[in-house]
């Protein structure tokens, strides 16, 4: 299980760094049904009763709205799934919104009473991955298991090892779930309990009412996850929330999406390049050039037994979402975004 586990956040990695891909180049449809035919092919070559990946959900974005969606495996389109890392970037929509609240300079160094921020460290630089900040991932605790404190998260307490400085912040990129946890505990000493703080300042907003990042007990509706074999997995539960913790639909996984690819000042703030970052990511999501000029937006989301992915091009306002219930989801979802998006 453990093996299975690190394996998960490994390949998160992988696909976060790169590594050496030919340039992205968009697959413009004709149309919603030419994409949604093409893309639906491909999903049902990947999920096939009894496979590895039990069920998927999908949706399309055009035109700055949700424009498709269906549901695999016996799936409803309403299944809620864990997005795993995709929490990030909903997450840091709702911590930009709190901070223009609470007039909180994204440059300017937290200062915090339940952890010791090193100097320079900034909630942009959190959400940019360039706080130098450890912890790339968390594996989730045991359902059985008390959920901690994120204080006692950050300390070590929970599912990952202490959140600490490894490098000068802004001195380059490094993957950090626990900067993210430090940005859920500057939240929570701002305004309180976080899940209800997200549900105010994010998914209303944002319409995502089938979405939670409440952890007491998975919400109605939700999936199980699988391992690369196909077998159930215990429903790991997160103290990590800005950083894993949201159930969600590919429906309002979209909603996000085209929000994510719009012209609000927010979403032109969260895709920008941060500096340190080699133009590769803004706060929250990450940036890819496409051939030809112009850029797309992604992320992973890959907890255990569950593996997810949002891509999209602001330009054109094509967007995808793919869902899946396993850890072997990779390879239905390549299909399906190969579709939209070559190489």
């Amino acid at each position: 299980m453990a093996a299975v586990a690190v394996a998960a956040i490994a390949v998160l990695a992988i696909v976060l760094l790169g590594g050496g891909e030919e340039q992205a180049r968009l697959r413009e449809p004709r149309d919603v049904a030419d994409l949604a035919a093409r893309v639906d092919r491909a999903l049902r070559a990947h999920v096939p009763d009894g496979g590895t990946v039990p069920q998927a959900a999908v949706a399309i974005v055009h035109g700055g709205r949700v424009a498709w969606t269906r549901a695999y495996g016996g799936a409803a389109v309403t299944a809620r799934f864990q997005v795993g890392s995709i929490s990030k970037p909903v997450a840091a929509a709702g911590l930009l919104r709190l901070a223009q609240e609470r007039r909180q300079p994204l440059d300017a160094p937290l200062r915090l009473r339940g952890w010791a921020a090193p100097p320079g460290v900034t909630l942009a630089r959190l959400l940019s991955h360039t706080a130098g900040l450890s912890v790339p991932g968390y594996l989730g605790l045991d359902p059985a298991r008390p959920l901690p404190s994120t204080r006692a998260e950050l300390a070590g307490d929970g599912e990952a090892p202490p959140v600490r400085a490894e490098r000068e912040p802004g001195r380059g990129w490094s993957y950090s779930g626990g900067g993210y946890t430090v940005a859920q505990l500057w939240a929570e000493e701002q305004a309180g309990d976080f899940a209800a703080l997200m549900r105010r300042e994010a998914l209303a907003p944002l319409r995502m009412s089938a979405s939670t990042f409440v952890q007491a007990r998975p919400p109605a509706g939700a999936l199980r996850g699988h391992d690369a074999d196909g077998r159930p997995l215990p429903t790991y539960r997160y103290a990590a929330l800005a950083a894993a913790g949201l159930w969600s639909t590919a429906g309002d996984v979209g909603r996000f999406l085209a929000f994510a690819l719009s012209g609000d000042p927010l979403a032109r703030a969260m895709r920008r390049p941060a500096p340190a970052t080699g133009g590769r990511w803004g706060m929250g999501l990450e940036v890819e050039p496409l051939a030809g000029g112009g850029a797309l937006v992604r992320h992973e989301g890959v907890n255990r037994g569950w593996h997810a992915r949002i891509v999209g091009d602001p330009a054109s306002g094509w967007g995808l979402v793919v869902l899946t219930d396993s850890d072997a989801g990779a390879a239905a979802i390549d299909a399906a975004e190969g579709e939209l998006v070559a190489r």
